[in-house]
C-alpha cells in the first residue's frame, strides 16, 4: 500500500505479511528442531522401555527367589506380553540358574539376573 504524506511529500510503503525468504527460513528452522527432538524422543523411549523390562525382570527374579526358598514350592512362570520381549527358555530350578530377559527394542540389550544370593539384575548392551 502506498500513501502520500502531505507534510513531507515522501512516499511510504507499508508491508503486510511475510516474504518468501522469511517463510522458508522459519520452515527450515522448524524442520531442524523437529529432527533433533525426534531423535531425542527415540533415545528416551528406548531408555524407558529398557527400564521397564529391567523392573519386570527384577520383580520376576524376586518372585522366583521367594518361591525357591519354599521346599517343593511352585516356581512362577515368566510374565508374558509385558515390557520384555522374552525370558530365557530354561525353567529356573535353583539359585545357580540365571534369568535372562530380552528388551523389546532392537539393540536394547539383554537383562541378566544373577540368582546366587540376592537377585541382582543388570542390563548388558547387545553386541
Amino acid at each position: 500500500m502506498v500513501s502520500n504524506s502531505s507534510t513531507t511529500g515522501a512516499y511510504r510503503v507499508s508491508e503486510h505479511g511475510f516474504t518468501l525468504i522469511e517463510v522458508m527460513v522459519v520452515t527450515t528452522m522448524l524442520a531442524i528442531l523437529t529432527t533433533i527432538s525426534f531423535q531425542r524422543y527415540q533415545n528416551y523411549a528406548e531408555k524407558a522401555t529398557n527400564a521397564a523390562c529391567l523392573s519386570e525382570a527384577k520383580n520376576y527374579a524376586n518372585a522366583v527367589a521367594t518361591a525357591l526358598h519354599i521346599p517343593n514350592g511352585p516356581v512362577p512362570l515368566p510374565p508374558k506380553n509385558g515390557a520384555c520381549l522374552s525370558f530365557g527358555e530354561a525353567p529356573i530350578t535353583s539359585f545357580e540358574d540365571n534369568i535372562t530377559a530380552i528388551a523389546k527394542l532392537p539393540g536394547g540389550g539383554n537383562i541378566i539376573c544373577d540368582m546366587s544370593g540376592v537377585a541382582v539384575c543388570s542390563l548388558s548392551p547387545s553386541p
